[in-house]
């Protein structure tokens, strides 16, 4: 089963596409900051993640423009994934960017069940990510932007196994949008602490 955008969603891409256009801001996050368009990569994710990733940079949780030194915000970002208990596995300042691929979760992230940030369908005794092993895929890219401002802008994907039930057919999951407001947030006051 794979995630289609609603009509919403690809009405959000287009007009964020006409908005770059007319103000002429890089849509590679990777070199400029922006909204991540579909020329965004990384050398740490495989291709299939990426376009996994790809189909839901659109949440308006997942792009978030800070004031503050780029170093700083890398160094709040990474604060952010360790206080949920997400390893960083890939980390790469010249290209300004961090995350995870294919990290095994069980029921958990953090305190939180999985299911109140990511969609897996449901099952006879719940949503399946609470009782499937997630496998959690995460990239943050950070890019400059004008007047000392940076661009963060967080990536998931995620598919749901049944290990327990003996079966090994993955089920994409979808991102709720809590995981890349709550690093957002969380972000944001690690900065506001430093002033």
């Amino acid at each position: 089963m794979s995630y289609r955008p609603s009509a919403r969603s690809a009405l959000l891409i287009a007009a964020a596409v006409a908005a770059l256009s007319s103000t002429g801001r890089a849509q590679n996050p990777s070199s400029r900051g922006g909204t991540v368009g579909p020329g965004i990569s990384s050398r740490f994710v495989p291709a299939n993640i990426m376009e996994r990733m790809r189909e839901q940079a659109d949440l308006p949780e997942a792009n978030l423009l800070v004031t503050a030194p780029i170093e700083s915000v890398w160094t709040a970002y990474r604060a952010a994934l360790e206080a949920l208990e997400v390893p960083v596995t890939f980390s790469e300042k010249a290209a300004w960017q961090m995350g995870t691929t294919q990290t095994k979760l069980y029921r958990r992230m953090g305190k939180q069940p999985l299911s109140n940030y990511f969609r897996c369908g449901e099952g006879s005794i719940g949503p399946n990510a609470d009782s499937y092993a997630v496998y959690v895929s995460l990239l943050a890219v950070l890019g400059a932007e004008p007047d000392g401002q940076v661009g963060v802008h967080t990536l998931i994907a995620a598919q749901a196994v049944d290990l327990a039930g003996g079966r090994n057919d993955a089920i994409d999951c979808t991102s709720t949008g809590r995981l890349e407001l709550r690093v957002a947030n969380d972000v944001k006051r690690r900065l506001a602490d430093l002033k």
